[in-house]
């Protein structure tokens, strides 16, 4: 059966550039995730580079925001081992980059 909403895996480029900057492409991916309408897929070794690169003292986020959007995405997205090689050609598709 295929799933009526798209499934994604997130760069950690793109959670680092929605933090630095609420207006731009990155953000409005977030944005599709917390709103339900791309299903997210994260692996226990993508959390874990999420937690380590935006952590670093050079972006200067906030610890809780950083927790928050990690938790946000567990809760919402779904678990797997590997990560499927065709999300970036739906993201590529969708938001014509």
């Amino acid at each position: 059966m295929i799933s009526p909403v798209p499934p994604i895996v997130i760069d950690t480029n793109i959670l680092v550039s929605a933090l630095i900057s609420a207006g731009g492409l990155p953000a409005r991916i977030v944005g599709l995730v917390k709103g339900r309408s791309v299903q997210t897929r994260y692996s226990d070794a993508i959390l874990e580079e999420y937690r380590t690169v935006l952590s670093r003292p050079k972006f200067n986020f906030c610890t809780e925001d950083v927790q928050d959007l990690i938790t946000g995405i567990v809760r919402i997205g779904i678990p797997v081992n590997t990560i499927p090689s065709a999300v970036s050609i739906f993201v590529r598709k969708t938001f014509k980059t």
